[in-house]
């Protein structure tokens, strides 16, 4: 609500401070990737997302596919094998997804890290306002 908890942001950047509620993260073009700080849990302890956040684009699409990766302590890299798509809705409308890891395939043992890529094929504009990411 006040800070950036040490997320960083690949081809996006935020409106700066003060951070007012929420971070408001703007695609530069390409890809745009959240990078969550370095953190331990184990999977089976910790296996409820929740995403409070909104998202606009550019063109108007009224969906879009976001991708959720996490890493192991075994496997220190973001891949596919270790992701889940999330549908969420672009219109600007805050909205909570959950999303049940446990049934993830591997999500499992140590997890040391989380990126969150909001918008598949987003566009220079692209807008995502995160209110929370929190695993439980």
């Amino acid at each position: 609500k006040g800070d950036r908890q040490h997320w960083t942001y690949h081809q996006a950047h935020d409106t700066g401070w003060p951070i007012d509620g929420c971070l408001h993260v703007i695609a530069n073009g390409g890809d745009i990737q959240l990078l969550g700080p370095p953190a331990f849990w184990r999977a089976q302890k910790r296996h409820r997302l929740t995403i409070d956040a909104a998202i606009r684009t550019v063109d108007s699409r009224p969906g879009v596919v976001a991708t959720l990766y996490w890493k192991t302590f075994a496997n220190d890299n973001f891949v596919s094998g270790r992701s889940v798509p999330l549908q969420l809705q672009a219109d600007g409308q805050r909205r909570t997804y959950t999303v049940e890891m446990a049934t993830a395939a591997g999500y499992q043992g140590a997890i040391t890290g989380l990126r969150l890529d909001p918008i598949e094929n987003s566009r220079k504009g692209d807008q995502i306002d995160l209110y929370s990411l929190a695993i439980e």
